[in-house]
């Protein structure tokens, strides 16, 4: 947990976003949005921890879109990321 002193030297001077544009960030997300966003993502990258490439989510958009969605939009609402999504794997790559 981060100290509330601590919090506020890190946040100062930093520029703050506008009221209007800060009321469009936390709006819900929409399938359209997730849609755009997923089909926006290239394919061929490396998958994340859980091991499920892009591929499969473009793939499979019919039958997995909607619990996705779900999902997403919990999180957010929770404020809170699973603890999954939250995980990351690191692999250094030695230069030739």
């Amino acid at each position: 947990v981060v100290e509330e002193e601590a919090a506020s030297c890190f946040y100062e001077g930093l520029p703050q976003v506008p009221e209007g544009v800060n009321g469009e960030l936390v709006k819900p997300l929409t399938k359209e949005e997730l849609y755009n966003a997923l089909n926006s993502m290239k394919c061929g990258k490396a998958p994340g921890i859980d091991g499920i490439p892009v591929e499969f989510y473009k793939a499979f958009w019919a039958v997995v879109g909607d619990d996705l969605f779900d999902a997403l939009n919990d999180s957010l609402s929770r404020g809170l990321l699973p603890l999954s999504c939250r995980r990351a794997v690191i692999t250094l790559i030695p230069k030739k």
